[in-house]
């Protein structure tokens, strides 16, 4: 049983340091991320980005990033301390974390939180529009 972890860690060690391998995955999940954005973008107007960019204050922005970054930090954190408890082969904190805060970033743009996010941007951006429009059609 030892013997067979010891294989199994010696095989992933020389998975990890393959230089290949550790340039090709970044940049293809990077690749898959942005042709994704680009179809989810590809209905979407800069002039509809504008107009509910000025929807709110620049600090209402400032504020959401913020608190992305701090539950980003926090979840990397969490992922940091679990993996280095349960994992056989310990990885550095900063690999995991930012393995961490990567794969939430990837999986909160392709995943349906992503999606359902954009979604109800889109409907309140279309309400704003329509609005905006009955205001000029009524004038």
């Amino acid at each position: 049983m030892a013997d067979t972890d010891r294989r199994s860690e010696t095989r992933l060690k020389r998975l990890l340091s393959n230089t290949a391998l550790r340039v090709a995955v970044p940049l293809m999940v990077m690749l898959v991320s942005l042709y994704v954005l680009r179809e989810m973008s590809d209905d979407v107007r800069f002039a509809e980005v504008r107009l509910a960019l000025h929807r709110y204050a620049p600090s209402v922005y400032w504020l959401s990033f913020a608190a992305m970054c701090v539950s980003y930090v926090a979840l990397s954190f969490f992922d940091g301390i679990i993996l280095g408890n349960v994992s056989k082969v310990k990885l550095p904190a900063g690999v995991t974390m930012m393995t961490s805060a990567s794969s939430m970033a990837v999986s909160n743009m392709l995943g349906r939180g992503g999606r359902a996010r954009r979604d109800l941007a889109q409907h309140a951006a279309d309400q704003t529009v329509d609005a905006a429009q009955a205001r000029t059609d009524h004038r």
